[in-house]
C-alpha cells in the first residue's frame, strides 16, 4: 500500500506546525455527515465540517469517508502500523496526531483503538468530542499523558473546553477570556491541547456561513 492511500492529511491551512517546526497528522474516523454526534444532534452549534462537505461536495465527504473506511475496517494494530509507516516515510517531524477535524469517536472500540495509539506512538493525540461518554471512557482508561481531549459542548469540560459563541458575546468577553481569533492557527497556539487537564475554556465566533449552510 501507497503512503497516499492511507488518506492521511499532513497539516491545513488552519494547522500549521509548533514553534520547533513539529507538524500534525490529521485523520478523520468519520465524515462530517456520517458523524454521530451530528446525527444525535449533540452537536452546540451547526457543523462546520458538515458545510463544507456540502459546499466540496466533489471531494471532501469521498476522502473522509475513505478515512472512515479505513478506520471502521482495520484494528488497532493495522492502525499503529499505518501511522507508524507514514511517519517513518514523511521526511518531517511528527509530533501531533489530531483526529477528526470532521466527526466524532462512536463506541468504545474506538476509544480503544485511540488509546491504544496513545500508548505506542511517540506523539501527542488531541480530537474534540460532543460526547460525555467518550470523555469519560478516555478519562478513566487513559494510561499515558500524550492525549488530550477537548469539549465542544458546555455541558461538560474535559481536558479543555472550545465554545462556539454569537459574535456579539465573544466580542463583549470579559477581560482575560482565552479566545481563538479568527485567523489563529493551530500548532504554534495550542490552549485547546496543551496539557491534560487544564481546566480552560476557550471562545471562538461562530461563523454565520456555516449555520446557514445547515439551515438549508
Amino acid at each position: 500500500m501507497k503512503v497516499s492511500d492511507y488518506k492521511i492529511k499532513l497539516g491545513s491551512h488552519k494547522v500549521l506546525p509548533d514553534i520547533n517546526d513539529f507538524h500534525t497528522m490529521i485523520y478523520n474516523t468519520t465524515a462530517g455527515l456520517s458523524c454521530p454526534s451530528f446525527e444525535k444532534g449533540l452537536c452546540q452549534v451547526p457543523c462546520y465540517a458538515v458545510a463544507d462537505e456540502i459546499v466540496h461536495s466533489n471531494v471532501v465527504p469521498s476522502y473522509r469517508l475513505g478515512q472512515e473506511i479505513i478506520w471502521k475496517t482495520c484494528d488497532q494494530y493495522e492502525l499503529l502500523e499505518m501511522f507508524q509507516t507514514y511517519i517513518d516515510r514523511k521526511r518531517a517531524n511528527i509530533g501531533y496526531l489530531r483526529l477528526n477535524e470532521a466527526g466524532d469517536l462512536e463506541t468504545i472500540e474506538d476509544c480503544e483503538k485511540v488509546l491504544y495509539l496513545a500508548e505506542h506512538l511517540d506523539l501527542k493525540i488531541y480530537f474534540w468530542t460532543a460526547n460525555i461518554e467518550i470523555w469519560q471512557y478516555i478519562s478513566k482508561h487513559r494510561t499515558t499523558d500524550n492525549i488530550v481531549v477537548i469539549s465542544s459542548k458546555p455541558e461538560f469540560m474535559a481536558d479543555s473546553q472550545h465554545l462556539a459563541i454569537e459574535p456579539a458575546i465573544y466580542k463583549n468577553l470579559a477581560k482575560g477570556s482565552l479566545k481563538c481569533k479568527p485567523n489563529q492557527k493551530c500548532g504554534p497556539c495550542q490552549l485547546c491541547f496543551f496539557n491534560q487537564d487544564s481546566g480552560r475554556t476557550i471562545y471562538t465566533q461562530i461563523r454565520r456561513k456555516a449555520n446557514e449552510l445547515i439551515t438549508l
